[in-house]
């Protein structure tokens, strides 16, 4: 491509860069095509000027082998690619761009990426020479390129890594380091709170509302905050509540700050509430599964209208699963529940419901069933207690199934726990060395009816002579074993027969007398055990209500 029987370069000018007088571009038909929308760059052709190569610079490549000033051998591989090239090879080392050797040795020009071109791939060979000259054509080989060492990875900011995991909060949020000046400041704010002890501490209040959100983030700072908050009147208090709503996005992540906005939320009215509310709305998600942010919820669930509390629920109205398995998303789903009327809490069932038996053996899914219990109404109580009865056995022995358990004998009807009883009729011998059973054994002792704890203690004291024979068989126990002895030595079963001494109290004195001597004759070998002695002092103190002491 010419102009005037004079070669030029199909590149983009910069504005302002220094170059000779260009012709005008209308001449010009390789930037027919070229974008408009550039303002940056001037489209004008610049003519190349006849030169011989310069002088490089010592050091201007990588140890290759060559003298400084070898011939630059190559070309641009691209011919009508809009590229900014460098009009001067004083600059061409001049930022960090990669350098080259071709196969001979040689660096090729800064933009020649991939080496020495041939004719072939590189259209418009003769247009593209440096000086002008005829090109003299080489065979093409695969170039030994040697490059500079790559700069290292700049690491991930705090601020980039929490937009990551969490973009919900803002970058504003990122609870950055105070400049050495506003550190010294808090420095001395917080020297002054813990020296003047007797000094006003509304004064000191008012002095700490510049660096509020510092003083918050300290141990001690935060505790002060909390104490005197109550007391706080007036344009004080105005001016206070205005700054912690300014900061409360950093608070609110924070171990100490998270205190002091959960006391302002307990402190506040129906008004200053509704301000603060104004930093929870449209990150209540992310804030329901930090370890801190949670507590803020909880706490604003407490204290908020219903209309408020309502346009929480509605940010986790699609979430409930996802909450439900959070360490900390849990204890926000059951505030809810505690806190929010019955009708409202629809959405929450609906999503509940067709889990039931993998939530109730889930690590929090657990305490999610045992709060819809307590709350929900009979129907809705007696669809979950339904599914847990026709399983009763497989969550009795399950290492969180026997919450639900326990929290259905302790808030059932007696009708109920009749049905529980007879269920577990003939497994209680079992169930008093299980992990996880005995726990549940221990709450049905407390809670079961004289009759029911009769045909408890019937059972393990006198077993029938099957069920005897099968636990025996299940453990190794020889004829002279005592079964009673091997439930008080074993590291769970110890806890049901301290439970039944403490229920027998409460029984016929025929079974107190019953319990009493068939361990009497073990207290000897429960002495050298270390949960013996706890047997000992309940047989001793069942002894002293047979003999009326």
């Amino acid at each position: 491509m010419s102009f005037d029987g004079q070669p030029y370069k199909s590149i983009f000018r910069r504005q302002g860069e220094r170059t000779s007088s260009a012709p005008p571009s209308s001449n010009i038909s390789a930037f027919a095509s070229a974008p408009s929308d550039v303002p940056e760059f001037d489209f004008s052709p610049v003519p190349t000027v006849s030169k011989p190569a310069p002088a490089l610079p010592p050091n201007s490549f990588m140890k290759t082998g060559m003298s400084s000033n070898s011939e630059l051998v190559g070309a641009y591989p691209f011919a009508n690619t809009p590229t900014d090239f460098l009009s001067d090879f004083s600059t061409f080392d001049s930022d960090h761009s990669l350098i080259h050797t071709n196969h001979t040795g040689q660096p090729t020009s800064k933009n020649s990426f991939y080496g020495s071109f041939s004719p072939s791939q590189s259209p418009k060979f003769e247009d593209l020479q440096l000086d002008g000259s005829e090109p003299t054509y080489k065979p093409y080989m695969p170039p030994k390129q040697e490059y500079r060492a790559a700069e290292p990875v700049r690491k991930r900011s705090i601020t980039d890594a929490l937009k990551q995991s969490n973009p919900y909060i803002p970058a504003s949020v990122v609870n950055r380091a105070p400049t050495p000046d506003q550190a010294m400041r808090v420095a001395a704010i917080l020297t002054n709170l813990k020296l003047n002890i007797n000094d006003d501490p509304m004064k000191k209040l008012e002095m700490c509302i510049p660096s509020l959100d510092e003083v918050c983030k300290d141990q001690f700072g935060s505790r002060f905050i909390q104490e005197h908050a109550p007391n706080v009147k007036g344009e004080l208090r105005t001016l206070l509540y205005a700054k912690i709503k300014e900061v409360m996005p950093k608070l609110m992540l924070d171990p100490f700050g998270n205190y002091v906005v959960q006391k302002f939320f307990e402190i506040s009215s129906p008004k200053e509430a509704s301000s603060m509310m104004e930093c929870i709305s449209g990150r209540v998600l992310s804030l329901a599964k930090h370890v801190y942010g949670c507590r803020i919820i909880q706490k604003s669930l407490t204290v908020l209208s219903i209309d408020e509390k309502l346009s929480i629920i509605q940010e986790l109205y699609l979430h409930v699963m996802e909450l439900i398995d959070d360490q900390n998303g849990n204890h926000v789903i059951q505030k809810i529940i505690e806190t929010v009327p019955v009708p409202h809490l629809e959405f929450i069932v609906q999503h509940v419901e067709p889990h039931i038996v993998d939530l109730a053996t889930h690590t929090y899914g657990c305490r999610v069933i045992q709060r819809l219990l307590e709350k929900m109404p009979a129907q809705r109580v007696q669809f979950i207690v339904d599914i847990i009865m026709a399983q009763f056995m497989f969550f009795v022995r399950d290492q969180y199934g026997n919450y639900v358990c326990q929290h259905i004998i302790q808030t059932c009807s007696k009708v109920l726990r009749e049905r529980i009883v007879g269920l577990l009729k003939g497994t209680f011998l079992e169930l008093s060395v299980h992990k996880y059973a005995s726990n549940v054994l221990e709450v049905l002792l407390l809670n079961a009816s004289q009759r029911q704890n009769t045909l408890i203690f019937t059972e393990i004291l006198m077993p029938e002579s099957e069920v005897e024979r099968i636990f025996r068989m299940r453990r190794d126990l020889v004829a002279a074993d005592n079964v009673l002895v091997y439930i008080m030595k074993d590291s769970f079963g110890n806890y049901v027969i301290q439970k039944m001494l403490q229920v027998a109290k409460q029984l016929p004195r025929i079974w107190q007398i019953r319990l009493v001597d068939a361990i009497k004759p073990s207290l000897g070998q429960l002495r050298r055990f270390s949960f013996g002695k706890h047997i000992i002092a309940k047989h001793e103190a069942l002894v002293a209500v047979i003999s009326g002491r």
